[in-house]
C-alpha cells in the first residue's frame, strides 16, 4: 500500500474559515481519493489497497 501525506491545511475561504475536503473510496481500483467540497483539486491519497472498505480521519 502506498500512502501520501499532506501538509497542514492553509487554504481558507473568503470568510477565513477552513476549507473542508471530502474523502471517498474507489474500491474496484484500490484507491482512496480526496477532493474539495466543490469537486475540484482531486487527489489520490492512497493506492494499492485490496478492496478498501473505510476511511479513518
Amino acid at each position: 500500500m502506498t500512502e501520501t501525506q499532506s501538509a497542514p491545511r492553509t487554504r481558507t475561504s473568503r470568510n477565513n474559515t477552513p476549507v473542508g475536503r471530502l474523502f471517498f473510496l474507489e474500491a474496484s481500483g484500490g484507491r482512496v481519493h480526496s477532493v474539495n467540497t466543490d469537486g475540484s483539486d482531486r487527489k489520490v491519497i492512497v493506492t494499492g489497497c485490496r478492496v478498501p472498505d473505510g476511511v479513518v480521519v
